[in-house]
């Protein structure tokens, strides 16, 4: 980054006081290392187009960095935060037929483990185990609900390892066993089945 390209980033921020430059560190923010690994994952790439990327890569680094001088970072966080557990539930969602574990989805938010835990609960009022769990049961249940599969085949394909751990999942939050859930079904019309879908 040259200094005149420095110094027009910095003049975008007209009301925040200028630090002096010399000798000086700033700690990096998470949005600051993120953009680092996506500006070196372009320039790696060589796909078409690049130059145009990294330049506009290289503003949005650029402005990173002078967020971190001024101060700024925690503005942003939230919001940033608020994306990056998003995408690791559309990931988890993506993946609902294999276990996933909460390392791996805090990789997908580009956070550590305890901090993606805790951010993942206040977004969405429960720890991602818990929440993991809730979304593979009703997965299964609509799955048993639309009748295309059997139960063995609905526990599998919603991620539960064993039939043994799926029934008994599904007995504590629904009250009942997977195969009474469906007889239960069975004995209803098409038309309401077709309504609880």
């Amino acid at each position: 980054v040259t200094s005149r390209f420095f110094k027009s980033v910095v003049a975008a921020y007209p009301l925040a006081r200028t630090p002096i430059l010399r000798g000086q560190s700033w700690p990096a923010s998470s949005e600051l290392v993120r953009a680092v690994k996506e500006f070196v994952a372009e320039h790696e790439a060589q796909s078409p187009g690049r130059t145009a990327m990294l330049e506009a890569l290289a503003l949005k680094l650029t402005h990173h960095i002078v967020r971190c001088i001024f101060g700024m970072v925690a503005q942003a966080r939230s919001a940033a935060h608020r994306m990056d557990i998003s995408d690791a539930v559309e990931h988890f969602h993506r993946n609902i037929s294999r276990p996933v574990p909460v390392a791996e989805l805090a990789r997908a938010a580009h956070l550590s483990v305890s901090h993606f835990s805790r951010l993942f609960e206040a977004d969405l009022g429960l720890r991602p185990k818990p929440y993991m769990l809730k979304a593979r049961l009703s997965h299964a249940k609509r799955l048993l609900l639309l009748g295309d599969c059997n139960i063995t085949e609905a526990a599998l394909a919603s991620g539960f390892a064993t039939w043994a751990h799926f029934a008994g999942a599904f007995r504590r939050a629904f009250g009942t066993t997977p195969s009474g859930y469906r007889r239960l079904l069975s004995e209803k019309p098409i038309l309401e089945r077709q309504r609880q879908i």
